[in-house]
């Protein structure tokens, strides 16, 4: 029943869906290679190296946002996902939440290389949460401009916002990514245009 309910909920976020499967089949890669947790190793599959020396590699852009240090760093990013998916995709689509989540993590990475360029270090910059801080941006900005009559699920919102701006200034963690990333999705957020408000409007439970 518990697998049944499961299924059903992820055929309804399909977008959600497939940007979880796929950072999970992405670092269930990480364990088969040895690489979690393993600056050399992570670089070797796509991550960003902090040196900021792609050498033409850009693709690095967008493999670095499927990749993740370690398994907390997989869970926690999960989490934001689980959180900020659904709502962004029940008001706006799959495709709206895949666009922005693909240009948020681009974004994010640009900006962690123009730091690195700047600042260059040892290391190797990984993770998808450049993306999922857009995801909580344009969902942020869709739950107050077609507000729910749900009030709780801002409110849940803003506290997820709120705590993952404050984990961001722990030591390591990229903050210039997490910044870039929710602006990307604030700028999504007030981009998007419904057809019918009053449809989007009693849609938006």
């Amino acid at each position: 029943m518990v697998v049944f309910v499961a299924l059903k909920r992820m055929r309804a976020y399909a977008g959600s869906a497939a940007v979880l499967l796929t950072i999970l089949a992405v670092f269930a890669l990480e364990v088969a290679k040895g690489v979690v947790a393993n600056d050399a190793g992570l670089i070797s599959v796509g991550a960003l190296p902090d040196a900021a020396m792609l050498d033409g590699e850009y693709w690095r852009l967008i493999s670095f946002g499927f990749l993740h240090w370690d398994l907390t760093h997989l869970l926690l990013n999960s989490g934001l996902l689980l959180v900020a998916g659904p709502i962004a995709e029940r008001r706006a689509g799959a495709g709206w939440l895949l666009t922005v989540f693909l240009i948020a993590s681009m974004a994010s990475g640009v900006g962690i290389l123009l730091k690195h360029l700047l600042l260059p270090s040892l290391g190797a910059s990984v993770g998808a949460s450049g993306g999922m801080f857009g995801l909580l941006g344009f969902a942020l900005v869709l739950v107050i401009r077609f507000k729910s009559r749900r009030a709780r699920v801002r409110r849940v919102l803003a506290v997820f916002v709120a705590g993952a701006f404050v984990y961001s200034i722990l030591p390591g963690i990229s903050m210039v990514g997490h910044v870039v990333g929710f602006a990307v999705g604030i700028v999504a957020g007030l981009a998007v245009v419904v057809r019918n408000r009053g449809e989007a409007s009693s849609a938006v439970v």
